[in-house]
């Protein structure tokens, strides 16, 4: 077997490529000198190769001089980065390059500059991955007028072998025997196409019940209500005139809103994608109450937190209607709500507590209204641990305890999750 050549050309771009990761290691440890030394060697080997692509290389070198407060540096390389990526087309390198800018303005205090470079960079990233979600909506569509229709075929094989029953019959009236055979045979074929066709429909009932779900949980996690008081948040910053802490908020909440609709996708995402939603959720909600909370969002240590994986969003509803109706509805007294992330054997204990009111008087206050938003937000979660845990050997499961204080009077709300660990 021929092997290829080794070149000239192909020794600098493995050249590039070493440099590269240890650079990489280097930048991870916080040693930014040394850092910066491997990415010059990269991005002269990568040069040196003759490869096109080098914007990847620019936006490493434009972080270290950034770390290393080189500003002009940083954002020269960043520049050089963005136009290699529009002059190579490729779409997440130069939405990536925007981003980077953004970020190094805001870095520097040029928050204007950086709201720009951000606007160009969510319309990029919205393009994106609203074209995955259409396609996502249109497969779904299709699988299931294809199962629709292939129900129908059955149906009418159904109805063709019944008249040939009916037909065999009566040509072999005079044949006990062979008109009990064939009736028993015949009896025997329905029974097993009745089967299959009672299969194929409940199979399709549960794929129509998930997507259902899927879409009630997305809803849930995007309400309406909640987005209406983040523009009406942006829209009082603007008005006084606080530029960073609207270009904050708007970041925030962009990334939140990302973020939900990235993770709507799949059934696990990873401990350290959850913990980061749910910090923009819980900030959002800190900003748009004016700080009248206080809350705790934590990890415990030694959680290998992108290695293990856990449904996303389980959390969410609970912290919204401790936020929305406990701690709301609060008289005296500061509100704190706590979210907590720790490991228990082999699961994982998700811990969401308030100091609110508690349901029985956050019900009373609501007393003859809709269906209270805990109620709506337990149904949902029961609905998605039905799902999840139908084909698997361990289950998810979930409590919520009323607390008392020592005087017996309502204290607030703990909600617990106890979810198997996934790698």
């Amino acid at each position: 077997k021929e092997f290829p050549l080794i070149t000239d050309k192909s020794l600098k771009e493995a050249e590039g490529w070493t440099n590269l990761s240890i650079g990489s290691v280097y930048l991870k440890q916080g040693d930014y000198v040394h850092a910066l030394n491997f990415y010059l060697k990269s991005y002269n080997s990568y040069r040196a190769s003759g490869v096109k692509d080098l914007a990847e290389p620019c936006y490493n070198l434009g972080a270290v001089y950034d770390s290393l407060h080189q500003t002009e540096r940083a954002l020269a390389f960043f520049q050089k980065g963005l136009a290699y990526a529009r002059e190579e087309n490729v779409r997440e390198q130069i939405k990536n390059g925007y981003l980077n800018i953004s970020n190094h303005f805001s870095a520097v205090g040029q928050y204007k500059d950086a709201h720009s470079y951000y606007l160009i960079y969510s319309a990029l990233e919205d393009s994106i991955h609203g074209n995955d979600i259409s396609n996502k909506m249109s497969s779904l569509e299709l699988n299931y007028e294809m199962k629709k229709k292939q129900t129908e075929v059955l149906m009418l094989q159904k109805d063709k072998i019944l008249s040939q029953k009916e037909l065999v019959l009566l040509q072999k009236d005079s044949k006990i025997k062979q008109l009990l055979f064939t009736g028993l045979l015949i009896g025997l074929t329905l029974i097993c196409i009745a089967g299959f066709l009672y299969y194929r429909w409940n199979e399709t009932r549960q794929q129509q019940a998930k997507l259902e779900l899927e879409q009630k949980l997305l809803r849930s996690q995007m309400n309406p209500h909640f987005i209406f008081n983040a523009l009406v948040d942006i829209q009082h910053f603007l008005l006084n005139n606080s530029a960073a802490d609207t270009s904050r908020y708007i970041a925030d909440f962009s990334h939140l809103i990302r973020m939900i609709l990235e993770n709507s996708r799949t059934e696990y995402i990873s401990i350290s994608k959850e913990v980061k939603t749910l910090g923009y959720y819980l900030e959002l909600q800190h900003l748009h109450f004016n700080g009248k909370f206080d809350y705790q969002l934590q990890l415990e240590e030694g959680i290998e937190a992108d290695l293990i994986s856990i449904p996303p969003m389980l959390a969410q509803p609970f912290i919204e209607n401790a936020i929305e109706h406990g701690l709301a509805n609060k008289k005296t007294g500061r509100g704190t709500i706590s979210v907590s992330l720790m490991l228990k054997s082999d699961v994982i204990e998700i811990n969401i507590e308030d100091n609110g009111v508690g349901r029985t008087k956050s019900g009373e206050i609501r007393k003859g209204s809709a269906p209270t938003h805990i109620s709506l937000a337990t149904s949902i979660t029961e609905q998605r641990l039905h799902f999840l845990n139908k084909n698997s050997k361990e289950k998810i499961n979930f409590v919520i305890v009323d607390l008392k204080d020592v005087a017996g009077e309502a204290a607030g709300t703990r909600v617990t999750f106890r979810v198997p660990i996934m790698s």
